[in-house]
């Protein structure tokens, strides 16, 4: 049998082979499978064709959306005007000071017998703040006191000695040495009395000093010691502040201070507050570790207001010499290079860089000198959103540049 010739189920059963399947029967499901397949295909190709001629179609006579505009940046722009000189203040830092500040103590040893004031107590000169046990010193001064009546008493018998002596002399009865031993006797008498009086005078000083007193009108800080304590001579027990007139004492360069006269008013300001100060004295020697001078200034200012040690600042103007130009510290951005660069604006609307040094900055402003051009388009603010290059729409600036 030729190869091409189809195999029948009957030859099938004839040759024996009862339901076995043939080579050939197997080549056509092959070939019938493929043939369907390569249908699918085809068709799928075609539904796709069909898709995109429609789409196509579609969008042929779909109207064409406009095309939206970017617009541009606006920006606050501030126009340079040059200027010979800026006005800035500088501060110096100083601390509050009382005008007398004394720790009190006794000039003797002894036992404390009273402490009659506490701290923040305010007092008046001459007011007693405390007192020493005074009873050996009263019981030491009966004892001068008995001795200076027993001086008296040797006084009196030493005139009427001389009394009588002179009498006797003047009738021969007496030598002229005897006359003298009198005078002499009389004379001695006299100095130890004087003496006894000034040990009296000393001890009533000490008796007086058992009392301490203020010196000046004051408030009391530190209490040292209290009631029954032993102290020796010199140890303190409280510490006076007065409140009166109360200063500030500041260092400053020397150069800042030839620019002052005594007497003049400057400004300082304390906890955000301005008060009025002028200027007292200054020190003939410089700080050993700021190398300033240092300076005082009496506060016009309620001592209840301040509070001694606390810090307050002097406020000094200056004029910084130029010529500049004077720009908001927002317009500035850092250099790599070192400097500063601003942007500006030029007539076509595109931003622009220059390069500026800081001369001198105060309040949020700068007064800066270099590539800056009178009358240029300088950006005030809002820089970090900027490039070289970049369109923007310039606006007006309200704020001042000087």
């Amino acid at each position: 049998m030729p190869p091409s010739e189809p195999i029948s189920p009957t030859r099938v059963a004839e040759d024996g082979g009862e339901g076995l399947s043939t080579p050939g029967d197997t080549i056509r499901e092959i070939w019938l499978r493929g043939t369907r397949w390569l249908a699918f295909a085809f068709n799928l190709a075609a539904a796709a064709g069909l898709c995109a001629l429609v789409a196509a179609l579609f969008w042929n006579r779909a109207p064409a959306l406009p095309v939206t505009e970017v617009a541009a940046l606006p920006v606050e722009v501030l126009t340079t005007r040059p200027v010979e000189s800026f006005k800035i203040t500088e501060r110096y830092t100083g601390r509050i000071e009382p005008r007398r500040r004394t720790r009190l103590a006794f000039d003797r040893g002894g036992r404390v017998e009273s402490v009659l004031v506490d701290e923040g107590a305010f007092v008046d000169a001459g007011d007693i703040v405390a007192r020493l046990d005074d009873r050996a010193l009263l019981a030491e001064r009966l004892g001068v006191v008995a001795e200076r009546d027993r001086i008296d008493a040797q006084i009196r018998m030493g005139q009427l000695t001389l009394d009588r002596t002179e009498g006797l002399a003047n009738r021969g009865g007496a030598s002229e040495q005897a006359l003298d031993d009198a005078v002499i006797g009389l004379e001695q008498l006299n100095a130890s009395r004087r003496a006894v009086e000034a040990r009296l005078a000393a001890l009533d000083v000490s008796i007086e000093n058992t009392a301490l007193t203020a010196p000046f009108a004051a408030r009391v800080g530190a209490r040292d010691i209290d009631e029954g304590a032993v102290v020796g001579a010199g140890t303190a027990l409280l510490t006076l502040i007065e409140t009166a007139q109360p200063r500030l004492k500041v260092g400053l360069p020397e150069a800042r201070l030839r620019e002052l006269s005594p007497g003049q008013e400057v400004r300082v300001v304390y906890r955000g507050v301005d008060l009025s100060a002028r200027l007292l004295s200054s020190r003939p020697d410089l700080d050993p570790v700021t190398q300033t001078v240092p300076v005082l200034f009496e506060l016009d200012a309620a001592a209840e207001d301040l509070r001694f040690g606390d810090t307050a600042d002097l406020v000094l103007p200056r004029d910084q010499p130029g010529p500049g130009y004077v720009l908001p510290v927002a317009a500035l951005t850092p250099d790599p290079r070192g400097l500063w660069t601003v942007y500006t604006v030029t007539e076509t609307g595109q931003v622009g860089t220059e390069s500026v040094e800081i001369i001198a900055a105060a309040d949020g402003r700068a007064f800066v000198r270099g590539s800056l051009r009178p009358g240029a388009a300088v950006v005030a603010s809002g820089v970090h959103r900027l490039v070289p290059g970049q369109e923007v729409a310039p606006l007006s600036s309200s704020r001042p540049d000087r």
